[in-house]
């Protein structure tokens, strides 16, 4: 298939996942290939011993000499931002500079260390300097937008732009309304994938913005190759492939969800939820409370209103 790179990612794995490092290691076995974790470096804040995936360590650089010895070849670490932004979206004082010790501390083990981050318009050049002064060894006299550039460059980064998807729990006005935004909607990552996601609850997943990605099949009922086998049959691939979101435009209130949408992927989002519930629950058009039902209950889940409590 020309699989190149496996990717571990959250605590679901390094923090309580069992046997995950077993897995590793049989990948690594398989030739040259990127086994990469991506963690929001909650090990960084562990003093002294802690657990990982049900072992004790001594302390992080134990812990980074085993992912290295177990076939793990990347260890990318999770930024929100410069050291305000990123402790504030954690909740965490003090994680950010307990990330910047630990990826000195991976480096030091043979861990190659990249990051995932957002940018957007607001993010400071001279943050993305520090990040890449962090993670590369630069000759002396590179520039700044050298060094820029080459963090951005870096495949081995993920760099997301970033998507309020619920436009800030439907309180900010966005600029794209459905009748324009329909012929943007038809995306090629769901039914020509670059990546698949194993989601936690077993789900296979093309796109990782709320849940809009699953609907392919899940590892728990069916094996893998299958669902890779028939992922033209799923409604998902189907409602991408063959463009069928005018048909399901017509179940999108905008009581719910505002007139307009901040991003293109906001409302392929929704518009991808909405469609899929309403084939799985054969939803009548005319029936007014239930596509009220389901446009409130997708508006939860992408986070357009807020649960109450």
């Amino acid at each position: 298939m020309g699989v190149k790179r496996f990717l571990f990612i959250g605590g679901e794995v390094s923090k309580y996942g069992r046997n995950w490092l077993d897995l590793s290691e049989h990948i690594s076995s398989q030739g040259d290939l990127d086994v990469v974790l991506l963690s929001n470096g909650w090990f960084c804040m562990e003093e002294g011993g802690f657990n990982a995936a049900g072992k004790k360590y001594k302390d992080r650089k134990e812990y980074f000499s085993e992912l290295k010895e177990r076939g793990l070849t990347h260890l990318l670490f999770s930024i929100d931002g410069d050291r305000d932004s990123h402790d504030r979206s954690r909740g965490r004082d003090g994680l950010y500079d307990a990330i910047m010790g630990g990826i000195d501390e991976a480096k030091e083990s043979g861990l190659t260390v990249r990051l995932s981050f957002l940018t957007s318009d607001h993010v400071d050049d001279s943050h993305l300097v520090g990040l890449a002064q962090k993670i590369y060894d630069f000759p002396k006299h590179t520039t700044h937008k050298n060094m820029v550039g080459h963090l951005l460059s870096d495949d081995d980064n993920i760099i997301t732009n970033r998507i309020d998807i619920g436009n800030d729990a439907n309180r900010k006005e966005g600029i794209l309304d459905i009748d324009k935004g329909l012929s943007l909607m038809r995306c090629p990552g769901f039914f020509r994938p670059d990546n698949l996601t194993i989601k936690a609850n077993g789900e296979i997943a093309t796109c990782r913005l709320a849940n809009v990605g699953e609907g392919y099949g899940n590892i728990h009922n069916q094996d893998f190759i299958s669902i890779l086998n028939s992922m033209q049959d799923s409604f998902i691939y189907k409602l991408h492939a063959d463009n069928r979101f005018k048909e399901y435009a017509r179940y999108i209130r905008p009581s719910v969800f505002g007139d307009r949408f901040h991003h293109p992927c906001s409302l392929r989002a929704v518009m991808t939820a909405v469609a899929k519930k309403v084939h799985d629950e054969l939803i009548d058009p005319n029936d007014e409370l239930e596509i009220l039902r389901i446009n409130t209950e997708v508006a939860k889940a992408t986070g357009h209103r807020k649960e109450s409590k």
